[in-house]
């Protein structure tokens, strides 16, 4: 039994550790009185020593039988922690499972008829029926009525810049063709110029 084997071992280590200390302080004593010896030259002193016990009952300790006996049907008798555990939780759920189980024989023999609460009919809601929103119809309307006139102006402006563009083009090329008539004009008459050919293909000879 554990409770037998730690007894004895702890008496067997008591022993052990007492007759240790009894070894220990005859070691002392006698290296003690060594050195007096040493010191001392008329003769050797005997050191007193202390005889070692036995203490072997010590080492038989155990417990009685009776004890051990009552001890070991103790221990059977205990259950063990499974089923400490299985038993509280049975008991725990006991009441629970009772409750459960009226519940649900209360509701099995419940019944309730659907027709004595009848579906009411749907109505038609209306919000805001008699709000006057003719400012912000007006409102609405003008924000329309800007945007078309604004497209139409953009339109316009548009027409004109390129009315404007085409117009320039057509500026450059008449001045860039007087400015050709001008220079052959020019070209013609001046007599500096020997004209070889027809009139129309000057060619320029220095003189």
């Amino acid at each position: 039994m554990q409770a037998s084997n730690l007894i004895q071992s702890t008496a067997s280590g008591l022993r052990t550790s007492i007759q240790n200390d009894v070894t220990s302080i005859n070691s002392a004593i006698k290296s003690i009185v060594d050195k007096v010896n040493d010191l001392n030259p008329s003769g050797d002193i005997t050191a007193p020593l202390f005889d070692v016990p036995d203490l072997s009952s010590l080492a038989n300790l155990t417990l009685p039988s009776d004890l051990t006996d009552a001890l070991t049907s103790l221990n059977s008798s205990l259950p063990s922690v499974s089923q400490l555990k299985s038993e509280v939780d049975d008991l725990v759920d006991t009441p629970f499972e009772l409750v459960k189980k009226e519940i649900n024989d209360t509701f099995l023999s419940f019944s309730f008829n659907s027709s004595v609460l009848p579906v009411p009919d749907r109505a038609t809601l209306s919000f805001c029926d008699d709000m006057d929103t003719s400012t912000i119809d007006d409102l609405g309307n003008a924000l329309v009525k800007m945007t078309k006139i604004g497209i139409i102006i953009l339109a316009v402006l548009a027409l004109l810049l390129l009315a404007a563009s085409c117009f320039w083009e057509w500026w450059q090329w008449r001045t860039l063709r007087k400015h050709l008539q001008y220079t052959r004009e020019a070209w013609s008459t001046d007599p500096a110029v020997v004209h070889v050919g027809p009139e129309a293909q000057p060619t320029v000879s220095l003189s």
